[in-house]
């Protein structure tokens, strides 16, 4: 993948201007301990860091793309090009985006729509570690609402029992026509 930078102004109450790397990201981002962390890093340092903020940010989230296999898809039945994902990214189709980080090193991406739809997807490696559930929290915390949707695929049960075990309940299913 070429090395294209993303370069815009961040949109949180800090002075950032300039993407960075997710190493030296200090501002633009939320961080917690959780609770239920990886079993080898005691109560595990986690942040959110904002997706214009970093310079690597378009590798990583093809990476995760790549990662996704149809039962967990919502947006796009094959992986896109570079050129696409990269004009996507530059869209801004959220309200916010966040790569999950520990230890410096991306583990996911979270992203908050404009209409209160939480999506969050965490690398293979790093599933069942509690990153996702605590990027959530992280996230409703951050941008309160009266009411929080998750778009998942019925084929994705994991998913779907993950968002019930923390308090989501189901409300409808979508159908499509070509």
């Amino acid at each position: 993948m070429p090395g294209t930078r993303v370069r815009s102004a961040c949109r949180c109450s800090s002075t950032c201007r300039t993407p960075t790397s997710i190493a030296s990201s200090r501002r633009c981002t939320t961080s917690a301990r959780a609770a239920d962390g990886p079993t080898d890093t005691e109560g595990f340092v986690m942040k959110l860091v904002d997706v214009y903020e970093v310079d690597e940010a378009p590798e990583v989230l093809y990476r995760l793309m790549e990662e996704r296999t149809p039962e967990v898809n919502i947006s796009h039945r094959a992986l896109p090009d570079w050129d696409t994902h990269l004009a996507f990214i530059a869209s801004r189709p959220y309200e916010a985006w966040f790569l999950i980080v520990d230890d410096d090193s991306p583990v996911g991406a979270i992203y908050l729509s404009k209409t209160s739809e939480i999506g969050v997807f965490v690398l293979n490696a790093h599933r069942g570690k509690g990153y996702g559930k605590t990027a959530i929290e992280m996230l409703m915390e951050k941008y309160p609402r009266e009411r929080f949707l998750a778009n998942i695929n019925p084929a994705n049960e994991r998913s779907i029992e993950f968002f019930r075990s923390l308090g989501f309940v189901h409300i409808q299913n979508t159908y499509e026509k070509r």
